[in-house]
């Protein structure tokens, strides 16, 4: 088994507007160099910018997290965040935790 030199998560990149979605998601690692990489690992890039913070806890992490995208949905359709659609991520603390970071517009709480 393969140590991982960062914490593990999921980048969403590479909005494509008439999808209204990511095409593209990275289950991985956070790597704080390029030479943490190895043969075959794809790097992926989530901008810097401002973020909001979502996060939930649950027994089954997948239903998890699918609740807490429904969460971030529901505060951009009532306009409580502005999304920007630059890049997200989420970071998994523990196996029953997850964090999800949205990139939302300057200004935005």
């Amino acid at each position: 088994t393969r140590k991982l030199p960062g914490p593990t998560g999921t980048a969403y990149i590479d909005y494509l507007p008439e999808m209204d979605s990511y095409q593209t998601h990275v289950l991985g690692y956070q790597c704080s160099s390029i030479d943490d990489l190895q043969p075959g690992d794809v790097l992926a890039r989530v901008p810097g910018g401002t973020f909001t913070l979502f996060t939930a806890s649950g027994e089954n992490l997948g239903d998890v997290v699918a609740g807490l995208w429904q969460k971030i949905w529901e505060a951009e359709e009532r306009e409580r965040i502005v999304r920007a659609y630059t890049g997200d991520f989420e970071h998994y603390p523990s196996r029953n935790t997850v964090e999800v970071f949205v990139a939302i517009n300057p200004g935005n709480k």
